[in-house]
């Protein structure tokens, strides 16, 4: 059952109940007020038409005694003088009626044993009219009588019939308007859950992107909010393992690629060698140097790749090192092959100590270095500057410099700016993963700059100390 039902039928229920329960409160309350006040009026009544009877009993008396001819007489002047609608009967001791204006004999049940000086109250239908019967026992003269009157409370029956009437009609005008305003209040209060409910099932169906637009200050408006939240959380989850997956297709392709077009020439060359005997010492020398380029991609391919392995499942401990000479030696190593490629290495070093891997971070550097190497610059700078408790370091160089859209995406494995560039120099696209990987480990972070035509610096932060 949905909750618009729910709270529909539950406050029809609640309306229901609260007004039979202030119908039935006060129908039976104005009709017990009245019952009360005939009780009342029978008992004065009684009391009088009983006076009036003691009265003629003892003047009709002789001795103290009272005849049955007296008795009767005195009965019977006491009759004439009640009113016409008020019913009496005299009885004598043995039950006898002595004056009676009941229509026959009326068999009240308890008369017999009324007390003597009390009054018994009685209700009873007789001839299709409600009547109060109010009996009591005395003695007067020697004589004990029952004195028994009746008076019509038919008008007391039919107002609470009349009462009971208009209230049926009242209550089925209350019934209606508070179905109406139950079914609005309904609708108002539920009309937020179906705005959230519609979002959910459009947010189920894929459309993360859909969010609940219910701001109420209640606990559905609050609601409303957590779902906000939980779907901003999935859908920035969703569009990282999005991200994830298109990187790992990139990162399969790529190896693929990168692994199936050197293996098909090298195969290929390799077997011309083996099956032509007629080859010339050029040509021989030319596919085998095609052999040999492609055979050191390949190692150095496999060796990154297995440096990035080993980055992503290991711990390393650093050691304070003096930074001067941790980059003499990364620019020593590194010169000859800038000189052979005609490039001019420079350095800046401030002395200072710094917290490293040393072979972690040697690997880091040579690969930033390597990169500008590649870009087509003629001067590359090395740079180490102590700034309070961090030292900076970075390499700049004045090549090509990286696209604004493609410098996101330069850390990602096997992403090139330029394949043709990169593999003729036999780069696989790992260079700047590895030198990423190798800086998170040292707490790092790389920075680019570059701008196209001018240069490329790439830096980034340790924790140093000055010597």
């Amino acid at each position: 059952m949905k909750l618009f039902a729910k709270i529909f039928i539950c406050t029809i229920a609640v309306i229901t109940a609260a007004l039979a329960v202030v119908g039935y409160v006060m129908i039976s309350g104005s009709f017990k007020n009245a019952m009360e006040h005939e009780y009342e009026n029978a008992e004065a009544e009684y009391q009088l038409v009983k006076f009036a009877l003691q009265s003629g009993m003892l003047s009709g008396s002789e001795n103290g005694s009272l005849t049955d001819e007296a008795l009767k007489e005195a009965a019977e002047q006491t009759v004439s003088a009640v009113q016409r609608d008020t019913k009496i009967m005299v009885l004598s001791e043995d039950g006898t009626a002595v004056c009676s204006t009941f229509t026959g004999f009326l068999n009240l049940p308890g008369v017999d044993e009324v007390g003597e000086g009390k009054v018994e109250f009685h209700t009873g239908a007789e001839n299709g009219s409600e009547r109060l019967y109010s009996a009591g026992k005395f003695t007067q003269s020697g004589r004990t009588v029952t004195l028994l009157l009746s008076r019509d409370i038919s008008r007391i029956f039919e107002e609470k019939r009349t009462m009971e009437r208009s209230f049926l009609k009242t209550f089925a005008v209350a019934e209606l308007v508070g179905a109406l305003v139950t079914l609005g209040f309904s609708l108002y209060i539920t009309r937020p859950i179906n705005k959230l409910t519609k979002s959910t099932r459009a947010f189920a169906g894929g459309r993360h992107d859909e969010r609940s637009e219910v701001r109420t200050g209640d606990e559905i408006g609050e609601l409303s909010g957590s779902f906000n939240s939980m779907a901003e959380t999935i859908e920035g989850t969703i569009q990282k393992l999005e991200l994830s997956a298109k990187q790992q297709k990139d990162f399969t392709s790529s190896f693929a690629h990168e692994i199936k077009t050197p293996m098909t020439s090298v195969i290929g060359y390799a077997d011309m060698i083996y099956q032509r005997e007629d080859m010339t010492r050029e040509e021989t020398k030319n596919a085998a140097g095609y052999i040999l380029n492609e055979g050191l991609r390949l190692e150095a391919l496999s060796q990154k790749l297995m440096e990035l392995i080993v980055l992503e499942k290991q711990d390393f401990t650093l050691s304070e090192m003096p930074a001067d000479e941790v980059m003499r030696d990364i620019i020593e190593t590194m010169r000859p092959a800038a000189e052979s490629k005609g490039i001019k290495l420079e350095s800046e070093v401030q002395s200072a100590y710094i917290r490293i891997e040393f072979d972690l971070f040697k690997t880091l550097m040579m690969n930033l270095i390597d990169n500008a190497m590649k870009a087509g610059s003629d001067t590359i700078t090395v740079a180490g500057l102590l700034c309070g408790d961090k030292y900076r370091v970075s390499v700049a160089d004045n090549g090509r410099g990286i696209p604004a859209d493609q410098i996101e995406r330069i850390t990602e494995a096997f992403y090139m700016v330029d394949k043709s560039r990169s593999r003729k120099a036999h780069g696989a696209g790992l260079g700047l993963k590895i030198a990423s990987e190798i800086a998170a480990v040292h707490g790092a972070e790389l920075h680019f700059e570059s701008e196209l035509g001018a240069g490329t610096t790439v830096s980034f932060e340790l924790k140093g100390a000055a010597e």
